[in-house]
């Protein structure tokens, strides 16, 4: 990449007129691994007496079971119940209530809202270059959003703006995709962003938006495959391309799942704030593992 950086004079890319964003992972995460935080919530609040206290090795099996359990919640109410009528919520509470099911605790409906409620805002943190970024492109491109979740998103941003104030902008209103209301799910076809491009086509080019997210055929292949300049934010390396040309074509959706709930925001973003490096593919997709180089 030196050799665009030594002639200013040919750019790489357009400026972006619009850039999207993924929500988890991206704009924000959780303070502690998912599951964890549901342990404390259920030790704190929602158990009775010392003897149904959840311990360290029946986390450990929450976390081994935990895919199997979602990817059959995801499979019996799709696109977070939107589709069995039922609410984003009680998806939620449903999801909660058969992973402490799985290690014989049986909740109520009550005691699995308690155990929700946090993650309406309370239990996530954004990452200090995203609020960076984000003041860097207001009033210079539009702020959007392109993410595979439910409306419990606006809560969260939401509650990111309370919490930073002017440090953390908004998503632009005309600009905010989100899979549940789309009923397209972001995949390595491109066809969420060429329906969202279809919307928006009237205002710019395809390669004047770019799209930053953390899963790299979701995201990264997905954008570029519909036109975009594609941006995948792999603090980690979980995809490798920071030890390898290649990369890691082994990496499953399974891993990248697990990836995500067991680490902090603040571990994910030590994990690649240190790195300046840019790599940039063959189809014209970028991966970083921070956006102070974006920046």
């Amino acid at each position: 990449i030196n050799k665009y950086i030594q002639t200013p004079k040919v750019p790489l890319f357009p400026k972006p007129k619009l850039v999207t964003f993924d929500a988890y992972n991206t704009l924000y995460a959780t303070k502690k691994p998912v599951l964890n935080t549901y342990v404390e919530q259920y030790n704190q609040s929602v158990c009775s007496s010392s003897n149904d206290i959840i311990s360290p090795l029946t986390l450990s099996i929450m976390n081994d079971h935990f895919i199997k359990i979602f990817k059959k919640h995801m499979e019996v109410h799709p696109n977070y119940g939107k589709y069995t009528n039922i609410t984003p919520t009680e998806w939620w509470v449903l999801l909660i209530k058969d992973i402490f099911s799985d290690i014989n605790k049986v909740l109520t409906n009550f005691q699995a809202m308690v155990i929700l409620k946090p993650f309406e805002g309370e239990v996530y943190d954004t990452f200090p270059d995203i609020r960076s970024l984000l003041k860097v492109l207001k009033g210079r491109s539009k702020i959007g959003i392109c993410s595979n979740t439910d409306p419990m998103f606006y809560k969260i941003v939401n509650h990111m703006k309370r919490k930073y104030g002017d440090e953390f902008v908004l998503p632009e209103k005309d600009y905010e995709f989100l899979s549940y209301y789309l009923d397209k799910k972001k995949d390595s076809t491109g066809d969420f962003f060429n329906i969202i491009y279809d919307r928006i086509k009237h205002k710019m080019g395809k390669d004047e938006i770019w799209h930053i997210g953390d899963e790299f055929k979701n995201d990264l292949v997905g954008s570029t495959t519909a036109g975009w300049v594609g941006i995948c934010i792999d603090r980690g390396n979980v995809y490798g391309y920071f030890d390898t040309k290649d990369g890691d074509k082994s990496v499953s959706n399974e891993t990248v799942t697990m990836e995500k709930i067991n680490k902090s925001a603040e571990l994910v973003y030590k994990e690649g704030k240190e790195c300046n490096e840019v790599v940039l593919l063959q189809n014209g997709g970028l991966v970083v593992r921070n956006l102070y180089v974006i920046e």
